[in-house]
Parts: C-alpha cells; sequence; structure tokens
C-alpha cells in the first residue's frame, strides 16, 4: 500500500473540487491541494501526518497540502471530499493546521458543503467564482476560530524521509529488506516497524508483497517469461512461497490467473506524474 503523489486534480483556472464517495478506502498518498473530508454518514478512519483519526457522522476534517494521509471506511459511509488549491488560499491558511475535527453545526458546514457540491456538479453561470466564494469564507472563517498549530517539523522531515523510502522501494522491492529500509529512516527496527505500520496501514511485509504481485501479474500478463522466472524477477526466494502469496494476494494461483485480471496498485503509475489512490470498493456518487 504505497504513499505515492495523487496526480492533480484541479487546473490552473479552477480552484476548488469536490466528489461524493460510498464506502471510500484510498490508499496512503499525498498532493498539493488541501482537503476538506466531511461524513454525511457513518465511521471513517483517517490517517493524517501520523495521526490517526476516528472520523463519524457530521465531523469534517482538515487535511493540509502534502501530509501523507488515508481515508478507510470502518462501517458503510457517505463522505463529500473538497479539493482546494493551496496557493488560493496561502494568505489564510499558511504554515498552520487545525489542532481539532470540526463538527456539522459549525460554521453551517453541512449546508455550505451541500452548496459547493451543488454549483460544481451542476454548474450554472459564475458557478466556479461561487464555489470559490464560499470556500474562501469557509476557510477564513475556521482559521479566524478555531486552535491552529504551526506544521511539526520533525513530522515534516520524517515524512519527507519516508517519501524517498518509498520511492526507493519502487525500484527495489525485489530486493530491499526490512533491515535497508529501517537504517535509511535511521530507526530501530521496532520503531520502524510501528512507524511503517501507522503510516502506511499495513505491515512492510504486506507491503512489499503489494509491490511483487503487482509485477507479477504484470508480468504474467504480458506473457514473455515462465512462472519460474517471474518469481525469481520479483524477488520470492522459493517458487512454493511465491505461490503461495500470489494466492493470497489475488485468489489465484499463478497459472490460474484470468486473462483480463487487474491488481488494485500497479506499479506502472510513475511518481511524477501522480496516481489515483482510490480502491475499486470505493464508489463516487454523482
Amino acid at each position: 500500500m504505497i504513499a505515492k503523489y495523487e496526480k492533480r486534480t484541479l487546473s490552473e483556472t479552477v480552484h476548488v473540487s469536490v466528489h461524493k464517495y460510498q464506502n471510500l478506502h484510498n490508499l496512503p498518498h499525498w498532493h498539493m491541494e488541501h482537503e476538506l473530508v466531511f461524513v454525511e454518514s457513518g465511521t471513517l478512519e483517517l490517517m493524517r501526518d501520523n495521526e490517526l483519526f476516528l472520523l463519524s457522522d457530521g465531523v469534517c476534517a482538515f487535511i493540509r497540502s502534502e501530509e501523507i494521509h488515508y481515508l478507510k471506511s470502518i462501517t458503510p459511509s457517505i463522505v463529500k471530499v473538497i479539493k482546494i488549491d493551496a496557493k488560493y488560499v496561502k494568505h489564510i491558511v499558511g504554515d498552520s493546521s487545525l489542532e481539532n475535527l470540526l463538527s456539522g453545526d459549525k460554521y453551517n458546514l453541512k449546508n455550505t458543503v451541500n452548496e459547493i457540491y451543488k454549483e460544481l456538479k451542476h454548474p450554472q453561470k459564475f458557478s466556479n467564482l461561487i464555489a470559490d466564494s464560499m470556500v474562501i469564507r469557509l476557510i477564513a472563517d475556521i482559521f479566524r476560530n478555531e486552535n491552529t498549530c504551526q506544521k511539526n517539523l520533525e513530522n515534516t522531515k520524517s515524512s519527507s524521509k519516508y517519501k524517498e523510502l518509498l520511492e526507493i522501494i519502487s525500484n527495489n522491492y525485489s530486493d530491499i529488506t526490512f533491515e535497508d529500509a529501517a537504517r535509511f529512516m535511521c530507526f530501530s527496527k521496532p520503531y520502524f516497524s510501528k512507524y511503517f505500520y501507522k503510516l502506511s496501514g499495513v505491515t512492510f511485509t504486506q507491503y512489499i508483497n503489494t509491490l511483487k504481485i503487482s509485477a507479477a501479474v504484470r508480468l504474467i500478463s504480458e506473457g514473455e517469461l515462465t512462472i519460474t522466472e517471474i518469481s525469481e524477477k520479483c524477488g520470492f526466494n522459493t517458487i512454493r512461497n511465491f505461490n503461495r502469496v500470489f494466492k493470497e494476494y489475488t485468489g489465484y494461483t499463478p497459472k490460474a490467473l484470468p486473462n483480463n485480471y487487474t491488481f488494485t496498485y500497479s506499479l506502472k503509475d510513475s511518481f511524477d506524474s501522480g496516481f489515483d489512490p482510490t480502491l475499486t470498493s470505493s464508489q463516487i456518487i454523482e
């Protein structure tokens, strides 16, 4: 479950976007936009910059630009996600973040989010301008009245190094070890294990296996190598271990993999161009 840069969703002329999801579950990722997550119903887990939060009905969370995070529905849920151009609200947000989650009755959050959603999903004349103005007013109200804190420089340094590590792993997944990764982060092995799980939502072994199996699925579909060659190329020490892990992650043995099978995460996504972190179990509601 790799934490990578999410491809930009806003153009140079649009400062805000909104999407509505059912049972949202995405991979650890980061992006250049700020984000407001408003829960209409259900419960979600949010990991934001090395902290875990539980979001329930009527709760809203603010996620800063470049903060590593993921959202995972714990119960059936409906959530609206608003992306905001960080440069557009830089004079308001600056280097600050919110100390607490927001409740729906504050700042008329529920109605404001719904109005922004309505303007952008059913555009009329000046809809973008109206949506922009509502976002500016909302962010200004929030940051004027809520307790804020400066970015944690220690967390920022660790997050930057974590991003570097993930890029190294994506290029060396077949032979990098847990010890190599812990050494790169300058962490003890026990601390690195806890740190990695908290940011990624999976263990280091699960993470590496996800990358290995993703590569294996791609190589099988290309049909140029034998199963044994693919096993070795992807870093498995025995064919028996490869078959076991492959079936655990895909539900199929390598030889029985359907021709049209698509793995959830693809290594073809590049770090520079970004990727879509939303898993296929999530549903976008128009």
